[in-house]
């Protein structure tokens, strides 16, 4: 009952209700996702699933796709879900050059995991919290759409914002400005430049917004300056030290 019986993978479309726009990149009106399903002989199924981020990580859907082919995941028909540690060291050696699909046959071996104990995969990995407020994603659009769509957000309960910024620094911080000024001091706003800056305009930009209380800058820099932005001083107000922390 323990072990799997069967591992396979489709290419599924996720349409969004908003799209929206991140640094560098057109407007996204849906999202490519491979989802991974495992099933023990037992008859129960966990489900991972795999978005790459090309312009991130390199790995691009088709070789997403290509990694957790039905045939890419035979290794796992006949193991014991009970070996979870090990199938997620093998896993990792197999998909070395493909995150996501390593995420995806990882969540996917972990839900199975839990299912096979009977509780909840939070309570499984051992539960630190009760609840937790997530981020609701504003795009990269005008500064009118931007508070058209705080108003809607905020209406609908949401505490955080997570703003897509990284096309002009310039805009970027006159649109958090009006933003900020719009929802009062009540919302959380963080912001993600998806590698749109350099460093320098991240550390212009950790300057120009240090009293907007921003809580932190997600992935302002390519991966190849993440060493170099250790390099912006932890100086003025309070949003500086822990932007420098985040980033």
């Amino acid at each position: 009952a323990m072990r799997i019986r069967r591992a396979s993978s489709t290419l599924e479309d996720f349409a969004l209700t908003r799209p929206y726009a991140i640094a560098g990149q057109a407007p996204v009106t849906s999202v490519g996702n491979v989802v991974v399903r495992v099933e023990t002989e037992s008859g129960r199924t966990g489900l991972g699933a795999a978005s790459p981020g090309e312009h991130v990580t390199g790995e691009t859907l088709e070789a997403c796709r290509a990694a957790i082919t039905d045939t890419e995941l035979d290794w796992l028909t006949g193991r014991d879900i009970r070996t979870l540690p090990q199938l997620c060291r093998e896993a990792a050696r197999r998909t070395a050059a493909t995150p996501a699909a390593r995420a995806a046959i990882d969540i996917a071996l972990h839900d199975l995991a839990a299912q096979h104990l009977g509780v909840p995969l939070v309570e499984m990995l051992g539960r630190a919290h009760t609840e937790l407020p997530t981020s609701i994603t504003i795009g990269i659009k005008p500064v009118s759409e931007t508070l058209e769509e705080g108003d809607e957000y905020a209406g609908r309960g949401f505490k955080v914002f997570k703003v897509k910024i990284g096309d002009a620094l310039d805009q970027d911080v006159e649109r958090l400005a009006r933003l900020r000024e719009h929802v009062g001091v009540g919302i959380t706003i963080r912001v993600d430049a998806n590698i749109g800056y350099t460093v320098e305009e991240t550390a212009r930009f950790v300057e120009r917004t240090a009293k907007l209380a921003i809580e932190f800058v997600e992935q302002p820099v390519p991966r190849e300056a993440f060493a170099e932005i250790r390099t912006i001083p932890r100086t003025s107000a309070n949003y500086a030290p822990r932007a420098a922390r985040s980033i």
